[in-house]
């Protein structure tokens, strides 16, 4: 059953934990579903009843369950749902003009390594936290591009291209740090699985855990 509560706190969680704004977040929304900065202040303030639609795009964006957003699960990760969404925005792209594809991510100016790529192995070289912040941070970088009209056309050849440098810089660094700073990469499956995953960003899980712990505090 939606709990009006508990998704109004689990949304304002969720835009703490990743440092968005409202317009940030709509933004973000809008890329699949157009949902307004004051529409997402009505549900914190839990003066509207968002549709199913919206809970979903909403719930899309962070890679969370739309059973844990809406107040069904205390389980904000799911590995299935984790895998569906990595097939939609890994690898990631975006129209040209032309109504050609562009492939932003992986590509030659931006590589991942092959244990990200191969889906079958993926879990035990990121942890489900880190595959969201990577799944958050790619829809900033097509949200970048889109907004900023960073897709040119090459006079020599008339191709379109990205204007790599000109993305959020901010973004790609975070983007190479999660996929690529981590210690279980280049090792054996078995022996990858002993080493302690790296750490996300934006740590929802610890601060789930964290709020927990301070209401039990608090009774």
């Amino acid at each position: 059953m939606y709990d009006a509560e508990i998704f109004a706190e689990r949304l304002k969680l969720l835009r703490r934990v990743y440092k968005l704004n409202l317009q940030q977040l709509s933004s973000l929304a809008s890329l699949a579903l157009p949902v307004s900065q004051a529409t997402i202040n009505h549900w914190e303030n839990k003066r509207r009843v968002p549709a199913l639609s919206a809970i979903q795009g909403i719930a899309d964006v962070f890679s969370v369950s739309l059973d844990w957003l809406s107040g069904r699960s205390d389980i904000p990760y799911t590995e299935s749902l984790m895998c569906s969404l990595e097939r939609e925005y890994c690898p990631l792209k975006v129209n040209a003009p032309d109504e050609s594809i562009i492939t932003l991510w992986p590509a030659k100016t931006a590589m991942a390594p092959d244990e990200y790529i191969n889906e079958r192995v993926r879990h035990i070289y990121y942890s489900l936290g880190v595959r969201a912040n990577i799944l958050l941070l790619l829809q900033q970088i097509k949200l970048d591009v889109l907004k900023n009209d960073l897709i040119i056309k090459n006079p020599a050849n008339h191709k379109y291209s990205v204007l790599y440098t000109d993305i959020n810089q901010e973004y790609m660094m975070s983007l190479y740090r999660l996929v690529s700073v981590n210690n279980r990469l280049g090792l054996p499956e078995k022996q990858a699985a002993l080493i302690p995953f790296s750490k996300p960003i934006f740590d929802l899980e610890k601060e789930i855990k964290q709020s927990i712990h301070h209401k039990m505090d608090d009774e």
